[in-house]
């Protein structure tokens, strides 16, 4: 059994798909943004608990940061939503996307995970689900390959490569 089932990692890049067409409708309002923010965070989270099981203790934290930041953007859709405002003018502070690149940077050794962040100016929602889901695509591509190298047999983790 691999410590990341079938049905998580489908779940996660229906997640990825849905944070990808989100973005791209900057012209309509953030109608269920919220409750799909609440899921990246729950899956965040998940998978967070993995990697702290096989001891990524830097990719964990990154996981944790992508959690923060969704919970974050979540409470600022729910308020753009209840005004009417669409993706493209409800304007974010990007700051939690600074802390967000910072721990990518701990965890991969790469510059960054986000792509608008220090480009759209002002920063606004669709900006911040786009970024939010780059950054969960990295999160899945590391959980991919590393799910390869372990396996779980009972309460037990053996690494096998």
């Amino acid at each position: 059994m691999s410590i990341v089932s079938f049905f998580q990692l489908d779940k996660w890049k229906r997640l990825e798909e849905s944070g990808r067409q989100r973005a791209s409708r900057r012209d309509e309002p953030p109608f269920g943004d919220m409750d799909f923010l609440f899921e990246i965070a729950d899956a965040a989270y998940d998978m967070r608990s993995i990697l702290r099981k096989i001891n990524m203790r830097d990719w964990s934290s990154f996981a944790g940061a992508l959690e923060d930041t969704a919970l974050i953007l979540a409470r600022k859709a729910g308020s753009c939503e209840r005004q009417r405002e669409y993706r493209g003018s409800c304007f974010i502070d990007p700051e939690p996307f600074e802390w967000l690149d910072k721990s990518y940077k701990e965890a991969s050794g790469k510059e960054r995970c986000t792509w608008l962040r220090s480009v759209k100016k002002p920063y606004d929602l669709a900006s911040g689900i786009n970024d939010l889901t780059a950054c969960f695509h990295r999160l899945i591509e590391k959980i991919t390959e590393e799910a390869g190298k372990w396996r779980k047999e009972g309460k037990c983790l053996w690494r096998i490569s």
